[in-house]
Formats: C-alpha cells, sequence, structure tokens
C-alpha cells in the first residue's frame, strides 16, 4: 500500500489527485488542439465537483490560474485567458507603514498628547486657561476610567507638566459636573441579613418511608 505521505504533495488537495493526475497526462499530450480541449474539460470537471466555486466572483478566470499553477505553469494551450505569473516572479506587495508613535500614557489617548502640543502654542488668557481645564479634567475621567479609583489632581498636574515639558502650568482643575456625576462610585448595598450575620438555610431531607 502506497500511502498519500509518501505520494507528490498537491499543488490543490481540495481538487484531488485525480484532477492532478488528469493535467499531468494533458501536459504529454503532442497535440496542441487536443491539450486545449482536455484542459477545459478538466475546468468542467472542477467546476462539477466543487459547484460552490460559482458563487466566487470571476470563478472562471480563478479556475484557469489554478491549472496553470497545478501544471507548474508549464502549458502550452488556447487557453480563454491570459496564463499568470509564477510566484517567484509576482510582484510582491509593499508592507504597510505602521505607527511608530510611542503613548506614554495609553489612559489619555494620542489625542489628548496632541492637544497639549497645542495648548503649550497658545498665547496666555482665558481661552487658553479654559482648554487646559477641560483638557484636565477630561485626563481625570479617562484615569478614572482606567484605573477606578479616583486619582489626586497632582497626578494629572504632573502628567500635564510631562506631555508639555512645563510649557503648560496647572495649579487647580475644575471638573465639570457631568463627570463628577457620571463616574462617582456607586453606594454599596447594606447587608440584607440583619447584624451583617449570615443564616444558614436548613436543609430537609425526605424520609423515605
Amino acid at each position: 500500500m502506497k500511502y498519500n505521505t509518501a505520494r507528490e504533495e498537491l499543488k490543490y488537495p481540495e481538487y484531488g489527485r485525480v484532477v492532478q493526475k488528469m493535467v499531468d497526462h494533458m501536459k504529454t499530450l503532442p497535440d496542441r488542439e487536443q491539450r486545449t480541449k482536455a484542459a477545459n474539460t478538466i475546468v468542467n470537471i472542477i467546476t462539477t465537483l466543487n459547484p460552490s466555486l460559482k458563487e466566487q466572483s470571476e470563478y472562471k478566470h480563478k479556475l484557469w490560474d489554478h491549472l496553470y499553477y497545478i501544471a507548474d505553469f508549464n502549458l502550452d494551450i488556447d487557453a480563454p485567458f491570459p496564463p499568470p505569473l509564477p510566484p517567484e516572479l509576482t510582484p510582491k506587495p509593499n508592507k504597510p507603514s505602521y505607527s511608530s508613535n510611542h503613548i506614554k500614557f495609553r489612559f489619555y489617548g494620542k489625542n489628548v498628547e496632541r492637544m497639549l502640543k497645542k495648548a503649550a502654542e497658545m498665547e496666555e488668557g482665558p481661552d487658553k486657561k479654559a482648554f487646559v481645564n477641560a483638557l484636565a479634567s477630561y485626563m481625570k475621567m479617562a484615569h478614572r476610567v482606567w484605573n477606578e479609583d479616583k486619582v489626586p489632581d497632582e497626578i494629572i498636574i504632573q502628567h500635564i507638566k510631562e506631555f508639555t515639558k512645563g510649557a503648560v502650568v496647572v495649579t487647580e482643575i475644575n471638573e465639570f459636573a457631568a463627570h463628577n456625576e457620571n463616574f462617582n462610585p456607586p453606594p454599596k448595598k447594606a447587608n440584607q441579613n440583619s447584624g451583617g450575620k449570615y443564616k444558614k438555610k436548613k436543609n430537609f431531607r425526605r424520609n423515605s418511608n
């Protein structure tokens, strides 16, 4: 018995070894017209064996590309589509460029860093003060979402100083009322049992007699 592991690796296992053998036989046919006819037959057989391929867009073109691949791109026939390029000749796509920006405090996000840099460029005045205070208030809210506990103003003030390299100085933070209302910790539920003691329930066992 000959195991599949000892046989030639299939180019498209989903098409089966029979299709691979038919392609190998087609390549040995001496006449170009005969090879073309055999190629059309093989494509039709693949479509019959795998009817779900018809649901794909341009499935006929893809099947002819697969046929060339199974034949190691060594196929002299009159195909309805131009032969594809071998993998070694196919141009590789360019690597996507990933952002290398480092976020020092992830719970604030990159936009906070950008806005603080913008604040550092603003002229001193009420507009800058209001803008910085809004950012500081948001930073307290974002810090609370990630860390649950309330954060002292001193920490937010220190982070603003680090972000702006000392260009923005904050002495106090006036939080927005909406932030305080939404992020106050919920009150703890009182123990339903009097005295906070847990009362054990009695387990009753039915007498079978």
